[in-house]
């Protein structure tokens, strides 16, 4: 049982050093999967062939001491519903029905990762050492967090990007938030207020005598990482995590006997009050303090804080000292408080427009496949094409919306019942980590946490620790005769399961060694082309759905090989522009009209790039100028008009945008000057390519006024290369609408 506890802990270390595990296509993550993978399927099969043995009478029985029959049930909860999210995932491959099968692929065996935390935490807690190591071990790793983000604060610890600083108050009321490890000051936010509404509980615990006898260091290191996890939260300066801690710390205090609910209130008074000083002076340095002068003050806060803690422990009994040590604890909340309320950030509520016109969004992507979802990533993938405004998010600030996206209303109704059947049980058991777990859970209703695999594991820990939190020891072993049928059932499922689990240990596997030669394919920029190209070629091989070794073969492939490498591409990823984009482009050189349907599909899926408008408009111009090199002069035409088309759109969504300063323009989405020209250049090789009787070769003269106005590359430049006649229609031009140009040329193929 201890093995599992320590390969629990060095996963959750694991974890957190790799920035929570939010990037899932990485060599650290998907070489982390499987060897946590290979483990589970060892553990499980181990768990089938250890459990059954022949008593004297050579029956079959199976083996189970009376803490494991107990917790048998209760805990296999957890593993159940990440089992059910990778089977849905599963059957988005299986049926073609995924919108990124790379992004659908990682989903899928990382919910085959996190049950595998499950199962190794159902095998850890068959005994109390064991599952007392895995608390520690939680302790460890949320102390981890803490203390390298406080490090990288004094300048101790270099924690990259473990700081965000801007000078817009929007963003950062000091102008520094602290994000540690996880790089994102919300999602640390939120995990430091569990860990602190954790450790607030088991202060409650302790009574006077705990801070004389000799256990008190461990009780005053408890007290040490709750001001270091209160001071974490508070330099977060995350509104979200400040009310889901709220509503965490009030759930904690009714699951709290009634002995000790002075206690807490006593222990988070002490607490708040020492953490919103401290913060208070960090902030006023942008959390970058003088080292020296800041671990003393550091010091000497958490001393006087700790001496607080215990007297306050030994006096909650004393009926004479409730009133005032409860008044106390109240002015020490009000600290906290009137600290929070000095950061006019942390009082508006500006970002909730932002959130309100993704969530819109969403339900309209929603709509496109409300039963089952579109697979891994769906708004990832697919949010630039939807989205009513060029605001920046990548990322759904909803991890619930995020589910339904992906899964369906399905997957979002097993989510939302097997964390709920979770939270029902520690509530009927009073677990005091049910507290943590509503943090948690309710924070990522409105942020990203769930796309950290930190996340998930913390809530599988929390869950399990729960669960097996009042179990006792047990007294012996007993035998549970079996039949010969229930023998062969139950070993069919160990066997299945852990086939499951080495299958997606060699999918991540196949994905990791893919990824390694992709990067090698770019890592030296001495490398032979052809290396290259067969690097590529095996990175295609191992994992055919990787797009960025897709494209950057394409790039290296003649013509041809580039269109059918790409056509595939889309294939596997069929919302992403960039291989839209290069699939027109390469079509644009083979002078193929297709390269137009290519690329206005570009143009679809990510409207607000100013960057892609100005490139497929420069495409579509090239391609009607080898077209009329080629002597195609209908079908030159019939790209000018549809390239002047796509500049009218761009056109409409930029004046939009410049007739609505109230919405958000996070991209910086305008009209480019070279967008501009191309689309006028556009204009005149329609105009000039059509005549009074329709006929599609012009006169010479028009020919070379055009070719003039072709090659311009600026306003003065098509000005002066034009006749005076040309120059008149250029004038003219910039008058007419789109519509006129199409009444006087029909395009019938649009």
């Amino acid at each position: 049982m201890g093995r599992f506890a320590i390969l629990w802990i060095v996963i959750a270390i694991f974890v957190c050093c790799t920035s929570g595990m939010f990037f899932l296509d990485t060599l650290p993550s998907l070489w982390l999967i499987s060897l946590s993978l290979a483990a589970a399927a060892g553990a499980t099969l181990m768990k089938m062939m250890g459990l059954r043995v022949k008593d004297n009478g050579g029956i079959l029985r199976n083996k189970m001491n009376l803490r494991e029959l107990s917790v048998s049930r209760s805990m296999l909860i957890i593993s159940w519903g990440p089992f059910l999210f990778a089977v849905m995932y599963t059957v988005h491959l299986l049926s073609n029905n995924a919108l990124a099968v790379h992004a659908t692929k990682l989903s899928a065996i990382c919910w085959l990762f996190y049950a595998s935390i499950g199962l190794l935490l159902y095998l850890a807690v068959g005994s109390r050492g064991t599952r007392n190591r895995i608390e520690r071990g939680w302790g460890i790793t949320t102390g981890l967090l803490a203390l390298t983000a406080l490090g990288a604060v004094y300048g101790i610890v270099p924690v990259p990007y473990a700081i965000l600083r801007s000078a817009n108050p929007e963003i950062a009321a000091s102008g520094a938030r602290l994000g540690g490890l996880l790089q994102y000051p919300n999602a640390f936010g939120a995990i430091m207020g569990a860990a602190l509404v954790e450790r607030l509980m088991s202060l409650a615990g302790y009574c006077g005598t705990a801070y004389t006898s000799s256990s008190r260091w461990q009780r005053f290191s408890t007290g040490a990482l709750t001001l270091v996890f209160m001071l974490c939260m508070l330099l977060s300066e995350s509104r979200g995590a400040y009310m889901a801690v709220a509503a965490g710390w009030a759930a904690g205090y009714m699951l709290l006997p009634a002995r000790q609910r002075l206690r807490y209130l006593l222990q988070t008074g002490v607490y708040a009050a020492a953490g919103a000083l401290l913060s208070r002076q960090l902030a006023a340095a942008q959390l970058a303090p003088p080292l020296l002068p800041g671990l003393l003050v550091l010091a000497a806060t958490m001393a006087a804080a700790l001496a607080l803690s215990g007297l306050a422990a030994r006096r909650a009994a004393s009926a004479q000292a409730a009133r005032f040590y409860r008044s106390a604890a109240l002015l020490g909340a009000g600290g906290a408080l009137y600290w929070i309320a000095q950061h006019a950030r942390l009082l508006q509520i500006d970002t909730l427009s932002a959130r309100l016109a993704m969530y819109r969004d969403a339900l309209k992507l929603f709509q496109a496949s409300p039963w089952v979802g579109q697979g891994g990533d769906t708004w990832k993938t697919a949010y630039l094409s939807i989205q009513q405004g060029p605001y920046v998010g990548s990322e759904m600030h909803s991890g619930y919306i995020d589910i339904a996206l992906d899964l369906g209303i399905t997957g979002l109704g097993i989510a939302l019942c097997w964390l709920g059947s979770i939270v029902t049980m520690l509530y009927r058991r009073k677990s005091r980590m049910l507290a943590p777990l509503i943090v948690l859970l309710l924070h990522s209703a409105v942020d990203f946490d769930m796309s950290y695999g930190l996340f998930w594991l913390f809530v599988i820990t929390l869950a399990g620790l729960g669960l097996s939190e009042h179990l006792v020891e047990p007294a012996g072993i007993i035998r549970k005769q079996l039949k010969q049928g229930g023998v062969i059932h139950k070993g069919a499922i160990y066997g299945l399961i852990a086939a499951t689990f080495i299958a997606g240990s060699l999918l991540s596997l196949r994905m990791a060694e893919g990824l390694r030669l992709y990067h090698a394919s770019y890592s030296r920029p001495d490398i032979d082309p052809v290396a290259k190209k067969q690097l590529l070629k095996d990175s295609l091989t191992l994992d055919p759905s990787r797009t960025d070794s897709r494209m950057a073969l394409a790039a290296l492939s003649p013509p041809d090989k580039a269109i059918a490498l790409l056509n595939q591409g889309i294939v596997y990823d069929r919302g992403n522009d960039k291989l839209w984009l290069a699939l027109g482009t390469s079509l644009a050189h083979q002078g193929s009209m297709d390269a137009v349907t290519a690329l206005r599909q570009a143009t679809i899926l990510n409207p607000y790039n100013r960057s892609l408008q100005t490139d497929v408009l420069h495409q579509i111009y090239l391609l009607s100028l080898r077209l009329r090199s080629q002597q195609h002069y209908e079908e030159a035409r019939a790209a000018a008009l549809a390239g002047y088309q796509m500049y009218e759109d761009y056109s409409r969504l930029s004046e939009e945008i410049k007739r609505s300063p109230m919405l958000r323009n996070d991209r910086g989405f305008t009209m480019t000057k070279e967008a501009e020209i191309r689309g006028r250049e556009l204009g005149l090789i329609a105009l000039h390519y059509a005549s009074a009787h329709n006929r599609f070769y012009p006169p010479k003269a028009e020919r070379n006024a055009c070719d003039n106005a072709s090659r311009s590359t600026s306003h003065r430049s098509a000005n002066s290369g034009l006749t005076a006649s040309s120059h008149q229609s250029a004038s003219n031009f910039r008058l007419l609408p789109f519509s006129a140009i199409h009444s006087r040329f029909p395009i019938t193929f649009l």
